[in-house]
């Protein structure tokens, strides 16, 4: 096995520098995201929604969507790329990247019901969350299947061994090339 510190397998293995990238990105992640959650104060991320809100109003977005359904979304986005960079990245079994970060939303919600941090927690976002894992967690999976598997359906078909040689043969043999 080489060795990732001098560049033999850096970036493809767990020890490599994309593995230890993907631990940077991932912890810088969580760490803007514990600050944004867990901030004593949440009137900043509250008038930001509402502010959303009025802007997307004037320019002709129904009423029914609300500030809270912003919200919403935006606790489903916000977990988008930790579950992506788990599996992705990180190479995680998709299982555990999702209860993992079910269980950091779980834990930073508990937090929030802290006098000292005077937040509403909310088991409606710990969905949301589990939610935005989950679906950064299948297109992370998927996009890792393609890749394995080349990318194509033309793959899984008999006779056909590269699938890509087709369409960069514009006439090969038969124009005497």
């Amino acid at each position: 096995m080489a060795d990732a510190g001098n560049g033999g397998d850096a970036g493809r293995g767990p020890s490599g520098r994309r593995h230890r990238s993907a631990v940077v990105a991932a912890v810088v992640l969580a760490v803007l995201l514990l600050v944004l959650l867990l901030w004593p104060d949440g009137w900043f991320l509250n008038r930001g929604f509402v502010r959303l809100y009025v802007f997307l109003l004037d320019r002709g977005v129904p009423q029914a969507l609300t500030p809270e359904a912003y919200a919403v979304v935006a606790n489903v986005a916000v977990f988008v790329p930790l579950g992506w960079i788990g599996v992705a990245l990180l190479r995680w079994p998709p299982v555990r990247v999702v209860l993992a970060l079910t269980a950091f939303s779980a834990g930073v919600e508990l937090v929030q019901a802290l006098p000292a941090v005077a937040r509403d927690p909310s088991l409606l976002d710990v969905g949301c969350n589990t939610l935005g894992a989950a679906i950064g967690v299948v297109g992370a999976s998927v996009v890792r299947r393609r890749r394995h598997h080349g990318g194509d359906a033309a793959h899984d078909q008999a006779g056909v061994d590269q699938p890509g040689d087709e369409r960069r043969d514009v006439g090969g043999d038969q124009l005497g090339r």
